[in-house]
C-alpha cells in the first residue's frame, strides 16, 4: 500500500507561479535526504494552470512536517503522464512566513 500525502507547491520568487497549489503525491525515501515524489497530477493539469516546476522550487508535506527543495523534474513517458520530482529534504523550516491555505479553492 502506498502512502498518499497532501503536497503543497509554494510560489516562486522568480514569478514562475504566484500562488500555492495543492495536490496529492507519493513520497519515496531513497535514504538520507533524497526523496522521489510522484505528484498525482498530470502534465496537462500543470499546463492548464500555466505553471511549471523547476529545480529550486519549494514543496511541503504538512501532514509529516517535511519541507523539500526540488532538484529534478521529469514527466512520465506513458499515460497518465504524472509529474515526478526528485527533491532533497530541508533540514530546518525556513524563516520566511509561508502563505496560509484555507478553504476548498486553495488550488
Amino acid at each position: 500500500m502506498k502512502n498518499i500525502e497532501c503536497i503543497i507547491i509554494y510560489p516562486t520568487l522568480d514569478g514562475n507561479h504566484f500562488k500555492c497549489h495543492v495536490c496529492s503525491g507519493i513520497c519515496t525515501d531513497y535514504g538520507g535526504t533524497s526523496y522521489s515524489i510522484q505528484l498525482l497530477k498530470t502534465k496537462k493539469w500543470f499546463d492548464e494552470r500555466r505553471f511549471y516546476l523547476q529545480p529550486g522550487d519549494q514543496l511541503s508535506a504538512p501532514e509529516t512536517n517535511r519541507d523539500f527543495t526540488i532538484t529534478d523534474v521529469t514527466i512520465a513517458a506513458k499515460r497518465p503522464r504524472y509529474v515526478n520530482v526528485t527533491a532533497t529534504l530541508n533540514d530546518k523550516r525556513p524563516r520566511v512566513k509561508r502563505p496560509e491555505i484555507s478553504g476548498g479553492l486553495a488550488s
